[in-house]
């Protein structure tokens, strides 16, 4: 080993082995506690050997609550461009313009193409139950490879050296992640226990490295060509062990050596006479990796890390939700809970105690039971009905306390002071019911308020996740793809490469699209709406009947086909206007009026052997209504670009004459043959 690579082992050793310890007093130690009472492993030391533990597991019951009130499903991602255009260079140094406008239109649907694939989904849900149990939550976001960046092609053991004998890798180790694939991104969910940061630093800005400890088998590390050193490379670990970091696998027959690597991400000033900046201007903030094995005194692996500065940032984004000021390490709103847990679990635990007592105990003296096996019972402490006795003065019932009120009231006491460190009440639980409607809204602003601040912190975070996919496929991404499309004529498929989606944009998402859905608001907030439309001054500013109509949509849970339940309204609307033209009345058509649908209504009154029988006055009224609604459609074809046949076509059944239309039109049975000179027929 080179006197460099030597500095360089000594530096990081030291820095991890004081990492290590500073994060198992801060955060292991708080983790494996909170985590054994989570899993239900933790009894109260206070609790009798003999005493039958009841084990009130609220951490479990909340950590199944609240995390899936945060991130319920991925958002809808909101693009904005910074700027209309762009120029950079080309391969050949010349320059080359990008409308990041017309970018702009091929990135959201990339993206969320990208994070279905990824399933990011699944990997944010863990990140934020992460931060809810222990504080802080972490994602790591690479590509190709869960080890570093890898390429499809060979890589040399060394950065100068060609591969050789059994060295050679013609397929890449791409991780064991089954959702990590060749030349694609990637995001994984890192558990916090396994993240080790500066003691000294005292915000995620201030962090000058961040250590992952990954857990990989000894022969995986030694066929992986971006290491060298690991001829001696040894198994600290075995597969049936029970680590520190909660790993565990493997059988006791089959035993497998693992090693735990250090993969040190740290960042620095490109120095002008090292060999891997010299791409780079000196004093340019260089992000480097170094990989260093437990129990091995030797550099695995030294190299640029290519997807720090891609992003521009170590390759991981954490999610905090209760910043310590002072400490990298974050406190947890959990730990704070548990001694409370506890307490609980000890009272309730009691309380059985003193229900399994509650039978009366019987003494009977040595000569007083006159059955055997009634006396067998009696010693072994079973429950009777009767006890037959030859000397009644050798019988004693004993009384036992029942459990007292004031118990009850502190398990509802320890009960309120848990939800309120928890921040989850007993409305998030579904098990409160406000009398009002003021007072459900203030229940739901208290513990709103910290949800609210959660899930400010989960946008944040997820919004820096699209950033950083974003930056990877633009860079990275060398093979055409194509992407589904929604628009208002359907579904269409469209190819794209890192060129089609270059741009300068900012990222946006509505947090609460990440909730999962509230119908009983929805439905709440659809009625009063629905109020404010039929007051009597609000009517002239709405389409009362459209109201109805989306008021009702929000029931599609009880009644899944609500359109059926509803008339066509663009039918009714014309019915009533054919009406009142035949009464002689001049009926405006408006630009926004459904002309197609008004079309067909009226083309099929034309040609009804009634219309011939209609006065005149009306059907010219008629005919002057339907020639407007055209010309109002071909002006609209026009500015849209589609022909009138290309226009949304009618619902099914709005062109059959209304009812009440069809009984109110003259039929030759009630007119004279003419006779009248025209008159309306009598009834109308």
């Amino acid at each position: 080993m080179s006197t460099s690579d030597k500095d360089t082992y000594r530096i990081w050793s030291d820095r991890v082995k004081v990492a290590k310890e500073y994060h198992r007093r801060f955060m292991l130690d708080p983790i494996e506690k909170i985590e054994r009472v989570w899993r239900g492993e933790e009894r109260s030391h206070w609790s009798s050997r003999d005493l039958e533990w009841i084990n009130v597991n609220l951490t479990y019951a909340n950590s199944k609550l609240v995390p899936p009130q945060i991130w319920f499903a991925n958002p809808e991602i909101i693009v904005e461009p910074l700027t209309d255009r762009i120029e950079e260079t080309d391969m050949m140094g010349q320059p080359v313009p990008i409308d990041v406008v017309r970018n702009a239109e091929l990135v959201k649907p990339v993206l969320e193409q990208k994070l279905e694939q990824i399933k990011f989904k699944p990997e944010m849900q863990k990140v934020v139950r992460d931060a809810y149990l222990f504080g802080i939550g972490v994602m790591k976001e690479g590509w190709g490879s869960q080890y570093g960046k890898i390429g499809q092609k060979p890589i040399a053991k060394a950065k100068n050296d060609e591969p050789s004998g059994d060295n050679v890798q013609t397929t890449p180790i791409t991780g064991l992640n089954m959702n990590i694939q060749p030349e694609q991104p990637w995001f994984l969910r890192v558990h916090p226990r396994d993240i080790l940061l500066p003691s000294w630093a005292r915000s995620y800005d201030e962090m000058e490295f961040v250590v992952h400890k990954i857990l990989r088998r000894v022969s995986d590390v030694k066929s992986d060509t971006r290491y060298k050193n690991v001829e001696n490379l040894e198994g600290t670990r075995r597969s049936h062990d029970n680590t520190s970091d909660g790993q565990r696998g493997g059988n006791w027959d089959e035993q497998e050596e693992f090693v735990e690597i250090w993969e040190i991400h740290y960042r620095t000033a490109a120095k002008k006479d090292d060999p891997m900046d010299r791409e780079y201007e000196p004093g340019t903030t260089m992000f480097k990796i170094v990989v260093l094995a437990e129990g091995h005194n030797e550099i695995l692996y030294h190299e640029v890390d290519e997807i720090a500065m891609t992003v521009g940032h170590f390759p991981f984004r954490f999610l905090v939700y209760s910043e310590d000021p002072d400490r990298i390490y974050p406190n947890s709103d959990v730990l704070q809970t548990i001694d409370l847990q506890q307490e609980i679990c000890i009272l309730r635990s009691y309380n059985l105690e003193v229900v399994k007592r509650q039978p009366a105990k019987t003494l009977v003296g040595a000569s007083g039971c006159s059955d055997p096996k009634q006396e067998e019972q009696l010693q072994q402490n079973v429950p009777l009905s009767f006890v037959k006795v030859n000397d009644p003065n050798q019988f004693k019932v004993l009384e036992y306390p029942s459990i007292s009120q004031d118990n009850y009231a502190l398990q509802d006491r320890m009960m309120g002071d848990f939800r309120i460190i928890s921040g989850v009440g007993e409305n998030q639980q579904g098990s409160a019911a406000a009398d009002t409607a003021t007072e459900a809204s203030i229940i739901q602003n208290n513990l709103g308020i910290r949800t609210g601040a959660m899930l400010d912190a989960t946008k944040d975070c997820a919004i820096g996740c699209f950033y950083d996919l974003f930056c990877l496929l633009t860079e990275f991404a060398e093979e055409r793809e194509i992407v589904r499309i929604d628009g208002p004529e359907g579904a269409q498929w469209k190819g794209w490469t890192a060129d089609d989606i270059r741009g300068r944009y900012r990222f946006k998402i509505d947090v609460t699209q990440m909730q999962p859905p509230n119908n009983n608001v929805r439905k709440k907030m659809a009625f009063d709406f629905l109020n404010v439309a039929l007051a009597p001054n609000s009517q002239q500013f709405f389409n009362v009947p459209e109201v109805i109509r989306q008021v009702a949509k929000t029931f599609t849970d009880v009644f899944p086909n609500v359109d059926a339940l509803l008339r066509d309204q663009a039918a009714a609307n014309q019915a009533e206007e054919i009406l009142a033209m035949m009464n002689g009345q001049e009926v405006p058509v408006e630009p926004w009026h459904p002309h197609a649908e008004h079309l067909v209504l009226l083309e099929r009154t034309m040609q009804s052997p009634a219309f011939a029988l209609m006065p005149p006055e009306a059907q010219a009224l008629i005919q002057q209504h339907a020639m407007q609604h055209q010309q109002l459609l071909q002006q609209t074809a026009r500015g849209s670009g589609k022909s009138p046949a290309g226009m949304t076509a009618p619902q099914e059944g709005v062109g059959a004459v209304p009812a009440q239309i069809a009984n109110r039109v003259p039929t030759e049975g009630s007119m004279m043959a003419g006779a009248n000179g025209g008159r309306m027929p009598q009834g109308m």
